[in-house]
């Protein structure tokens, strides 16, 4: 038996949630209500809403997919337990995108995540229905530094004061090829305004931030195709076996229901730890490099700025009706080159949105876009200036912007879950384009073979 630590104060409710709307309906994984520390503390009165591969104790968990049924956590993850020690109410878990494996928020199996501005766009992901359900609830865990949360937010212009504030505008972060002129020119625009307010803000550069989203995608697609199979190693943790359970072992019909970002990790991963031995080493070393060299930067400056996304809201591809593995990804790719870096270097990091542009092929559409924040790592008690409308996500301790805290578990017990949402769940049995040249059996014995078809890997 599992013997869980209730939070402080901890009650958990059984009855409706605190409201029902559209939204709510539409993009909400599970609905419950978990009231935290009554003696109140710097989250009370505030909602938390959690990603859908947040684990709550009793809660279902559809983590995007179906390539394996819902599953159970017996415990909460400790990030839960201490919003509730700090006053705040867990009001339930927002649609994910497929196994957290994509940038759009078309690829849930459970549904097709809108943009609340625009229909037919997306939210940005992989938390995709936080990031629409921004507007609902005060907080969500597990928005991914993507720009996705400021997709459903609005600029105002009082900002506070911040004299002697140094702000340092990464150059690199936008000569992306990808990183469109009217995107830095606004976004430039928005980081030369700190100057009116007092602080100094001055061109800074990291050449080899240019080689983050290269370092990512290896060090994201090895371990990853590991994980996957249930091979973990390498981290401390608390690794919830009960998730191991449901969707282990993989079968052919389970791998085809993969969203095909979550395919090309495996076969990538698998590829590329077999072929180049000494690959991932090489990028845990320049991951260390690119890691002190952001910290160079904070030795003179506060905050360090730059775009979050190279371009506004796109439209959603049909990747469920026939699309080809290559189309159905080719659309995302690019969209993280600003922020996947930081989930290795450990930097915390946020977006607030600065303005709005048209969308490519829509110009009647104008979705917000992103201006990234970035601090340095541990940075305890530092402040960033604050604007009116995100005054309630500025932090008093940066860390909680990190997207990996490092934390692995808690434990407090959950009773009365509501169940689904009610907006009817889609089910699919093989959502996705086929990739009937490949399989989960190909994969399990490619660890003992000598070939791989070079056509089989999307390099991204």
């Amino acid at each position: 038996m599992i013997v869980q630590r209730r939070s402080v104060g901890c009650q958990i409710t059984k009855g409706p949630p605190t409201r029902q709307n559209t939204l709510e309906e539409i993009f909400t994984a599970q609905v419950f209500h978990i009231r935290g520390n009554p003696s109140g503390g710097p989250l009370k009165g505030k909602s938390v809403c959690l990603k859908d591969c947040i684990v709550v104790a009793g809660v279902l968990q559809f983590f995007g997919t179906n390539a394996f049924a819902p599953w159970t956590p017996q415990r909460d993850a400790i990030v839960i337990t201490r919003a509730l020690d700090t006053g705040a109410e867990v009001v339930g878990t927002a649609t994910c995108e497929n196994f957290g494996n994509s940038t759009w928020s078309f690829t849930s199996a459970q549904r097709v995540v809108e943009n609340p501005l625009a229909e037919g766009y997306s939210s940005g992901g992989s938390t995709s229905g936080g990031a629409a359900l921004d507007k609902l609830d005060d907080r969500i865990l597990g928005a991914p530094p993507r720009g996705s949360a400021s997709f459903t937010e609005s600029l105002r212009p009082t900002l506070s004061g911040a004299t002697g504030f140094m702000v340092g505008i990464l150059v690199e972060g936008f000569e992306h090829q990808l990183v469109g002129p009217p995107i830095k020119d606004l976004v430039m625009r928005a980081a030369r305004r700190f100057e009116t307010l007092g602080a100094i803000v001055e061109q800074v550069s990291v050449p080899c931030h240019m080689e983050g989203p290269a370092v990512w995608a290896i060090q994201q697609h090895i371990p990853g195709a590991f994980n996957l199979l249930g091979l973990q190693h390498g981290r401390r943790g608390l690794y919830p076996t009960e998730f191991e359970e449901a969707r282990l072992p993989w079968t052919n019909a389970s791998f085809q229901r993969l969203f095909p970002a979550t395919m090309n990790t495996m076969i990538n991963g698998l590829y590329l730890a077999k072929n180049f031995p000494g690959l991932y080493a090489k990028t845990l070393n320049l991951a260390q490099l690119l890691t002190d060299s952001y910290e160079k930067l904070f030795k003179t400056y506060d905050m360090v700025v730059m775009p979050t996304t190279p371009c506004v809201a796109p439209k959603h591809v049909d990747g469920r009706q026939g699309e080809s593995p290559l189309k159905a990804l080719k659309p995302s790719v690019g969209l993280s080159i600003n922020t996947a870096i930081f989930n290795i270097t450990g930097h915390p990091a946020m977006t607030i949105p600065i303005g709005s542009l048209p969308a490519k092929d829509n110009h009647a559409i104008q979705p917000p876009v992103g201006m990234q924040l970035l601090a340095r790592r541990l940075c305890g008690k530092a402040q960033m200036p604050n604007t009116n409308e995100h005054r309630r996500v500025s932090p008093k301790n940066c860390r909680q912007f990190r997207r990996h805290s490092g934390y692995a578990s808690g434990v407090c017990t959950v009773e009365g879950v509501m169940g689904p949402a009610s907006q009817p769940l889609h089910t699919y049995s093989s959502p996705y384009p086929q990739t009937p040249s490949w399989n989960i059996s190909k994969c399990n014995s490619y660890l003992n073979s000598q070939y791989l078809p070079v056509e089989s890997v999307f390099c991204f």
